[in-house]
């Protein structure tokens, strides 16, 4: 069923009239909005499958597409939108959105200790013989690398980590944009992989928002004051060893996927295993 164009009494099969999206760029501040004609404003919009980008979300309202990627790849979703007539009439569109803009890219072997620089770093397939250092400012994407030693991240930006291998601790702090340790999936539709840590895993005063998803963890868990963004989700993990969580803000949340966790849930995740 389409929306109909009262101006001339034709039924639109068109109404989403947005075709294709703008690229973004990882860790980026990104804005599109969604267009449609035809039947009675105002429209009420909705993503119907599929997912956006991690880091982007749909205003209902208005149609804008808004947010901060924060994971390397094309994202493919269909969007609904539904008029203001009784009973209202509804259309959709498939769309897909790349977001990307790496200014470095290691792929590959990379023998010794790695300081990622400034910009945009995609480690993608890549296997680090040492230890990694994330600076201030730097957004960093990992996608099915394996790390052999410690990540340690100091007020990066935004960095995420998905279908990894790492040997040693995990360490962020301070990051200005949004942190994504894993990603199982949720709302039906794929995430970009979880990881195996075999180390602490340790997250601590970052501001726009933690997500720690489906990953298997060899160690601790520790997470303290984190704020901001779409708060601080600890969800579908399996970690052998305590999981502790005070100071953020909201509270921790496992978004309705339980922890396994072997050591004591104490604090705000006392809830989550």
């Amino acid at each position: 069923r389409c929306l109909s164009d009262w101006s001339s009494d034709v039924c639109s099969s068109d109404l989403v009239t947005t075709t294709s999206l703008p690229a973004a760029t990882l860790g980026a501040l990104y804005s599109a909005a969604l267009a449609g004609t035809g039947g009675v404003p105002p429209y009420t919009w909705s993503v119907t499958s599929g997912k956006l980008p991690t880091g982007l979300s749909l205003n209902r309202a208005t149609g804008v597409i808004s947010g901060t990627p924060a994971v390397l790849g094309t994202s493919g979703f269909t969007v609904g939108v539904t008029d203001s007539e009784t009973p209202p009439m509804t259309a959709s569109q498939a769309l897909s959105l790349t977001a990307g803009g790496c200014t470095t890219t290691i792929t590959g072997s990379h023998p010794g200790p790695l300081t990622v620089g400034s910009g945009v770093t995609c480690i993608s397939g890549a296997r680090i013989s040492g230890p990694v250092s994330i600076p201030a400012g730097a957004t960093v994407a990992v996608s099915q690398s394996t790390l052999s030693g410690p990540l340690t991240s100091v007020r990066a930006g935004t960095l995420s980590i998905c279908a990894s291998s790492i040997a040693g601790p995990v360490s962020v702090t301070g990051s200005t944009g949004f942190v994504l340790i894993g990603d199982a999936g949720d709302d039906g539709a794929p995430g970009c992989g979880p990881d195996t840590i075999s180390g602490p895993v340790t997250l601590v005063g970052n501001t726009a928002g933690v997500q720690l998803g489906g990953n298997t963890i060899h160690g601790p868990v520790s997470l303290t004051g984190n704020s901001g963004g779409p708060g601080t989700g600890v969800e579908a993990n399996h970690v052998s060893g305590p999981l502790a969580c005070s100071g953020n803000t909201p509270p921790p949340t496992d978004n309705s996927q339980p922890n396994t966790v072997s050591g004591p849930a104490g604090g705000q995740c006392s809830g989550l295993a």
